[in-house]
């Protein structure tokens, strides 16, 4: 795992000089436009590095807590795009608030039986009794 993160940093190192150099080559409206995004993309990505490398460095406890926060947060980010009524919001309450930190705990304390048919069986059922 750490080769695999030595590589990705490596990697961002050498995005970083190119969207350092391109920052100062390009001259046209579009491309400085362009170039912009390349960079905040790669801000982020640093962003992202850091957490995930500092995650890591806490254990599996902090594995488990970005993770499951990164779920609930890729959760969010999918309601928004769907369309939802207001039937929907107790299944959405039960879905972020109860089913998704439930199924990390369950891996975190090892039951992984538990946690793989949580929610494709559990969720489902408890979602239709909702």
């Amino acid at each position: 795992m750490l080769l695999v993160l030595k590589g990705v940093i490596g990697g961002l190192f050498l995005a970083s000089l190119i969207g350092f150099i391109l920052s100062y080559r390009v001259k046209s409206e579009g491309g400085k436009a362009t170039v912009e995004n390349l960079n905040a993309r790669i801000r982020a990505w640093w962003i992202m590095i850091g957490i995930f490398s500092i995650s890591f460095l806490i254990g599996p406890a902090g594995s488990m807590v970005s993770l499951a926060f990164v779920s609930i947060l890729a959760l969010r980010e999918y309601v928004t795009l769907i369309d939802t009524v207001r039937a929907d919001h107790r299944t959405l309450f039960w879905s972020f608030f109860v089913c998704t930190p439930l199924q990390y705990w369950f891996w975190y304390i090892g039951w992984y039986g538990v946690a793989i048919i949580l929610i494709p069986v559990y969720a489902s059922f408890l979602c239709r009794l909702v």
